[in-house]
């Protein structure tokens, strides 16, 4: 769980911020564009699409899990969907990566 090693992690738009330990346990900053790795499918956030932040309002991030409100196939229909981010993201030596 890249939370373990991760701390004032937020999200700006669809950019992941966050302070990660590297491997000598300093701490670090670095960010992820989560526009590259989650899209919206049907007003739920998906791993592996993209441009998520184009249907997106109210993101926020809480103990790592992504929590934004979607629109169902661009209607102004708002749905809170969510997904945690620990099965997806890693911290690797104080970079947030994809796993």
């Amino acid at each position: 769980m890249f939370t373990d090693t991760s701390r004032a992690i937020s999200i700006s738009g669809p950019v992941l911020m966050a302070q990660c330990q590297d491997r000598r346990g300093d701490w670090v900053y670095s960010e992820i564009n989560l526009d590259k790795l989650i899209g919206n499918s049907r007003g739920q956030l998906e791993w592996g699409g993209k441009d998520f932040s184009v249907t997106a309002r109210n993101t926020r991030v809480s103990e790592g899990v992504l929590i934004a409100e979607l629109t169902n196939n661009n209607e102004m229909d708002w749905h809170t969907s969510t997904l945690d981010l620990n099965k997806f993201i890693s911290n690797k030596g104080g970079v947030l990566t994809a796993k």
